[in-house]
């Protein structure tokens, strides 16, 4: 969630964290309220040939308001200033409130975004609020202690929610909030920026990326509460499907988070909604076939 509610989440706790003010709560109080106006159940979305259909909605911590990830035997959850690892029935085993180290608060590096394991590391998009410096940063954890390992300043805008694909090491991470630019890294070689992935139409206020089966899995807290796939050789971008969860409570709708793509008993996409309001946070997990 790149906005205010964490600090509510935080409170509801009773855990402490630093709070921020980040540049684009403009564009996430506009985004709601176009998105305020989405009918109550979206509409059939899904081109000829795919089919998305939630298998199970699981209510978890509030405090798990922004990324999520699988983890063997598990899941990790991500929040502006907390990381977090479950077991597969979504009980806490650890919880780091403040995982980012003084040096990288410092910078203005207070927003975790959306979190993704490869290999033996557990990665987490960094952003810092003044977009127009073009540079943000990439952290990796330990994904059993969430122990910070690293990180790696990136020439880019924004950072949002970042993935990785395990069987080439590439890294793909939003260069703007709402765009068609899909920044690339060669983890393997010191993060070396390669040739941008251009999708071929612009998502809004993506929250969540994820690297499976030659394409890109976005969750976006847009109007319509999309699920997305793009062709990681092509750049052609498909709505696939809906997260749902437009129904309103009050003003304020669920926010839209992180996504993540693992084959599991429950399905292969599992998407991440806040909702401060209701005092949760969903796991949504769906099923989804295609050509």
């Amino acid at each position: 969630m790149r906005c205010k509610l964490l600090l509510l989440g935080l409170m509801v706790s009773g855990c402490k964290a630093a709070a921020g003010t980040d540049t684009d709560a403009a564009l996430d109080a506009a985004a709601d309220e176009t998105a305020a106006d989405a009918v109550d159940v979206a509409p059939d979305v899904s081109p000829a040939g795919w089919q998305v259909q939630v298998k199970v909605s699981t209510g978890v911590s509030l405090l798990y308001s922004q990324g999520i990830a699988r983890l063997p035997g598990g899941w990790a959850f991500s929040a502006k200033a907390g990381l977090w690892r479950t077991d597969d029935q979504f009980t806490q085993l650890v919880e780091v409130v403040s995982p980012v180290p003084k040096a990288l608060l410092d910078q203005g590096y207070g927003h975790i975004g959306d979190i993704d394991l490869a290999g033996s590391k557990l990665y987490a998009a960094l952003e810092q609020s003044d977009f127009s410096v073009g540079k943000q940063t990439v952290a990796w954890f330990d994904p059993q202690t969430l122990a910070f390992q690293g990180s790696q300043e990136l020439p880019q805008h924004e950072n949002p929610c970042l993935c990785i694909d395990e069987a080439t090491m590439i890294a793909y991470t939003p260069d703007h909030y709402h765009g068609t630019d899909i920044r690339r890294y060669d983890v393997n070689t010191n993060w070396a920026a390669l040739a941008p992935l251009t999708l071929s139409r612009q998502l809004d206020a993506m929250q969540g990326v994820d690297v499976a089966n030659g394409a890109l899995w976005f969750s976006c807290d847009d109007a319509v509460h999309g699920l997305y796939r793009a062709d990681l050789k092509t750049g052609e971008t498909l709505q696939i499907g809906t997260i749902g969860r437009l129904n309103p409570i009050g003003t304020t709708l669920p926010e839209v988070e992180g996504i993540d793509a693992s084959q599991t008993a429950n399905g292969f996409l599992h998407v991440l909604t806040n909702e401060p309001l209701q005092a949760t946070s969903w796991v949504d997990d769906f099923l989804v076939t295609g050509p």
